[in-house]
């Protein structure tokens, strides 16, 4: 707003127009952090489906393998 406008506006309105200008730029605040934490969240989720395919290439291997070894003592 120019100056000579804002000379205008009541105590009121001045106040009710500084609230909404802060309480605007807190939402598009809050909406940055929301996105940023959505995508830190898929890369979480990313990481740890990485981590369960190799956690059960590793289990699957050794669990082969423990089977095989019980076999062979007729365990």
């Amino acid at each position: 707003m120019e100056e000579k406008e804002q000379s205008a506006l009541t105590i009121d309105e001045e106040c009710y127009l500084r609230q909404m200008e802060a309480w605007i730029k807190e939402q598009q605040a809050r909406e940055k952090q929301l996105l940023a934490t959505i995508e830190t969240s898929k890369e979480v989720v990313r990481q740890n489906e990485i981590q369960l395919e190799w956690h059960r290439k590793f289990f699957n291997s050794s669990l082969k393998e423990f089977e095989e070894w019980k076999e062979e003592r007729k365990i």
